[in-house]
């Protein structure tokens, strides 16, 4: 029978049919098998993945093989160097937007015109108020009502 998967075939023994590693690193995936590995162990790993149910495996690898990376390359603090690094930029595209959002009302405030003042010192009569009296083009009106002699 020929191996099903990476695990199976580094450590040079037939894969079982009930293999726990043969869905997450088929035969053509040694590279990432050995990634994971290095830094946990095969045993670790199938230990790790008993534990989790079926449907989270997939997830369980994913975030394995990118644990093993990151400590791959940054053995002093592994994964938390990403997350540092995402937050730095997180906070350099914070001040952008800040400054993007400055510059725009500045902008704003350029291009609108100024208001321009009545040039009647008194207040416009409020609509609720009865004795207001406005003169209007055919007459006296009160509160919109023509007033004058039937």
């Amino acid at each position: 029978m020929a191996c099903r998967c990476a695990a199976c075939k580094y450590h040079h023994r037939k894969c079982p049919p009930d293999c726990i590693l043969a869905p997450h690193f088929p035969i053509g995936t040694t590279e990432r098998f050995l990634t994971v590995h290095s830094v946990f162990g095969s045993a670790n790993v199938a230990r790790l993945l008993a534990e989790v149910p079926p449907p989270l495996r997939g997830d369980a690898i994913t975030t394995l093989l990118f644990e093993a990376e990151a400590l791959l390359n940054n053995g002093t603090k592994g994964p938390i160097a990403y997350i540092e690094s995402l937050q730095m930029e997180l906070r350099s595209l914070q001040t952008q937007i800040i400054a993007a959002n400055l510059e725009l009302n500045m902008l704003r405030s350029r291009a609108t015109p100024p208001s321009v003042a009545p040039a009647c010192s008194t207040p416009p009569p409020s609509p609720g108020d009865s004795s207001s009296v406005i003169e209007g083009s055919g007459g006296m009106e009160l509160n919109g009502k023509p007033v004058g002699s039937p």
